[in-house]
């Protein structure tokens, strides 16, 4: 396959989730779903990202799914993401078989450049209690969000610059009531 582009169907994805389960991507059919690409198990501007976008979550739609999935094993990630409630669906690619399949970008340059332009934001992310000591996953991933309409079509995807570039969180929750 190749990078997840606008008009894509995304059918194949299934990965093991923190609460045990199984995040289907077929189970969510007929919603619109925000998938946030994430990096490693203890990132510290990843679990910032996902609280943001837990915070917002009495203003999203009903018929919503708001999913993360980490390029780590996980049950690392059940010892990092314990914070963020249950109204998003984490997920760990622990072979990256999807992140490899849809060609997530890998790059020191990049996540270094994240580094050096939000060090406000790395120490947000470290006095709420996201600095896990756990390097477990792929460190030089990149993040890439994906909006999924309710017809199953890819409307938006980023692929982002650094390591703290997303879609604004206004953006979801406008997409989540579309």
């Amino acid at each position: 396959m190749a990078r997840i582009k606008v008009g894509d169907k995304i059918r194949d994805l299934k990965l093991p989730t923190i609460d045990g389960k199984t995040f289907d991507i077929s189970q969510h059919e007929g919603k619109n779903i925000f998938i946030s690409w994430l990096r490693f198990s203890g990132c510290p501007f990843c679990h910032l990202r996902v609280n943001e976008l837990t915070n917002a979550e009495d203003k999203y739609g009903k018929d919503f799914a708001n999913v993360a999935i980490f390029s780590c094993n996980v049950d690392a990630l059940k010892k990092t993401a314990t914070k963020h409630g249950n109204n998003i669906i984490i997920a760990a690619d622990e072979d990256r078989k999807y992140f490899d399949k849809y060609e997530m970008p890998r790059s020191l340059a990049r996540v270094s450049l994240g580094i050096l332009i939000s060090p406000l934001r790395m120490m947000r992310a470290v006095f709420k209690g996201y600095a896990a000591p756990s390097f477990n996953g792929a460190f030089n991933a990149v993040p890439v969000d994906v909006m999924i309409n309710k017809k199953g079509i890819v409307e938006k995807v980023k692929y982002s610059a650094h390591t703290t570039d997303h879609i604004p969180v206004s953006e979801v929750i406008e997409f989540s009531n579309a």
